[in-house]
């Protein structure tokens, strides 16, 4: 084989080398066709970030009234605006033959002669309709449905679960037992009455823990000091009868019993225990807002609660819940999501709590991002640099859509 031939055979191989070791998303050519994503980005890594100093300006764009959905041009082949700079507008939904696509263009100025700008470009109190886009067509080609995410608020709980058990002390057995609780050191509630007036008994809980039947009451999570009692306390004028000795550390989680007795059931033994796995809630989702086709996790994190399972309820309209996966599913091409969601969590015992999430669409949106960091160059001192971006919104909803103020930060 001659040399020419020997070297051509070894380029071959060397290229084959480097391709096969290249990305899955390499190619010699550019794709054709429209790409869609979230916003327009302009990398800006490696580059100074300063401020410059910009001035903007919007524009509808004419269409086409022999097309009322497309871009009238001028002789020159030149897209015409029209009319005086906007900050608002309404586009119409898709109807018939009814133009339901308005075009844009947005003009950046930066007028600083030291200082390149990097600017993003939203849109304020924009309607938020199912199949309602906003996209850009240059310098690049994006698309979103801009529906706002789902997104909820947390609340702490506002109550403590304690539980109790009268564990080998005769007379307690038989008797309706009480908690009660001081939130600001002094005063009382739920404090033994006589006649049974304004009282609130324990619940009992539906299985038995260690051979012992167990009760439990749920106490303002602000409690400072409580104490557990009997329906006997009442009766009796010596604080020490059908009572046990004050708590003063609110501990979720815990459980406690008394056992023996000091000169006939005045003053039992306290003691404590833990587990897991008892009902504590510290916070939860206190409202939640999702937007057509969305879905949001309902299933609290670990550190929001404890207990041995959860399972929800919807009285929800136009959306429902996955019992396997634990998310809230709103349905498609629907204008609003409303009712709510009970969260049930069930503690080893079979003692269950619930905590309610109110649900709802937004009407509108904020800070609806058109582009984020557009680069806009320094000028000189003769000219002004200015940079254009044409977008548009499309409405194939199902009633007319609108922005009502744009703005722009560096």
């Amino acid at each position: 084989m001659k040399t020419t031939k020997k070297l051509l055979v070894l380029c071959l191989i060397a290229v084959m080398g480097v391709v096969a070791v290249m990305p899955s998303t390499f190619s010699w050519f550019d794709h054709s066709g429209t790409r869609t994503g979230n916003n327009m980005r302009y990398e800006r890594d490696g580059l100074p970030i300063s401020v410059g100093t910009v001035t903007m300006e919007t524009k509808k764009l004419t269409m086409d009234p022999d097309n009322p959905n497309e871009l009238y041009y001028d002789a020159k082949g030149l897209k015409v605006p029209t009319g005086n700079p906007i900050t608002s507008d309404t586009v119409n939904y898709k109807s018939g033959n009814n133009q339901y696509t308005q075009y844009y263009r947005t003009t950046f100025t930066n007028t600083s002669t030291t200082a390149d700008a990097y600017v993003n470009f939203y849109l304020t109190n924009y309607t938020n309709v199912p199949n309602m886009y906003l996209g850009t067509i240059y310098p690049t080609i994006t698309e979103k449905n801009q529906a706002g995410q789902a997104s909820a608020t947390t609340k702490a709980y506002n109550k403590v679960r304690v539980y109790f058990q009268d564990k080998a002390v005769n007379g307690w057995a038989s008797k309706d037992k009480y908690v009660a609780y001081t939130t600001d050191g002094s005063t009382w509630q739920n404090d033994p009455v006589a006649n049974n007036t304004g009282r609130e008994e324990m619940e009992e809980a539906a299985i038995q823990d260690d051979g012992n039947t167990t009760w439990y009451y749920d106490v303002p999570s602000d409690t400072k000091s409580f104490y557990f009692y009997t329906e006997e306390q009442a009766a009796k004028s010596d604080d020490g009868w059908y009572r046990t000795t004050e708590v003063n550390n609110l501990s979720p989680k815990t459980g406690y019993y008394i056992d023996g007795s000091k000169s006939g059931y005045n003053h039992p033994t306290m003691h404590t225990y833990t587990n897991d796995k008892y009902v504590s809630i510290a916070k939860y989702y206190d409202t939640i807002t999702i937007s057509a086709g969305q879905r949001i996790k309902l299933t609290l994190p670990e550190d929001y609660y404890s207990g041995e399972s959860l399972s929800f309820v919807d009285h929800a309209t136009n959306a429902t819940v996955n019992q396997n996966t634990g998310y809230l599913v709103a349905a498609q091409n629907v204008e609003s999501v409303s009712g709510t969601v009970t969260t049930k969590v069930k503690g080893v015992l079979g003692d269950e709590a619930e905590v309610t999430t109110t649900l709802s669409t937004p009407e509108t949106l904020d800070s609806v991002p058109v582009f984020l960091n557009f680069r806009i160059p320094k000028g000189t001192a003769s000219e002004s640099t200015v940079r254009d971006v044409v977008w548009y919104i499309r409405n194939e909803g199902n009633k007319n859509g609108q922005f009502t103020g744009t703005f722009f930060t560096k």
